[in-house]
């Protein structure tokens, strides 16, 4: 069996370098646009378990106090249904990161009771 190899971004600020490996190359491009906007972000903090199934979120926001999850292509009911599960359970929304980052995509998300449509990333985080 071939071993998945990690990609590493390395980011320099102010003359700190910090590393971080990623199991994905779009998980990659997302931390780029992250830092080129200077989100600060935590990548896969944490793991959740219910009962037999895990799920781990790809980025948090601690200034944002929200999740971001990414799919190179859109997610599948199953991954939908952990997910919201997930955003019942830390009581904080989580943005659905699909595709290519850009700048003028508009992303969706789920706020715990509802779908959230046409949010804007910018440097100021989420914005509907």
């Amino acid at each position: 069996m071939k071993r998945k190899e990690k990609l590493y971004l390395k980011s320099a600020e102010r003359n700190h370098i910090r590393v971080y490996p990623f199991r994905s190359k779009i998980e990659c491009l997302w931390a780029v646009m992250f830092d080129l906007l200077k989100i600060d972000y935590e990548y896969e903090p944490i793991a959740v378990h219910f009962g037999n199934l895990k799920y781990v979120p790809d980025f948090y926001f601690p200034k944002f106090h929200c999740w971001g999850e990414v799919k190179a292509q859109r997610r599948t009911a199953r991954e939908a249904r952990k997910s919201k599960r997930f955003c019942k359970v830390v009581k904080q929304p989580i943005y659905f990161l699909e595709g290519l980052p850009s700048p003028t995509k508009l992303i969706h998300g789920y706020d715990g009771s509802a779908e959230v449509e046409n949010v804007r990333l910018t440097c100021n985080g989420f914005e509907h």
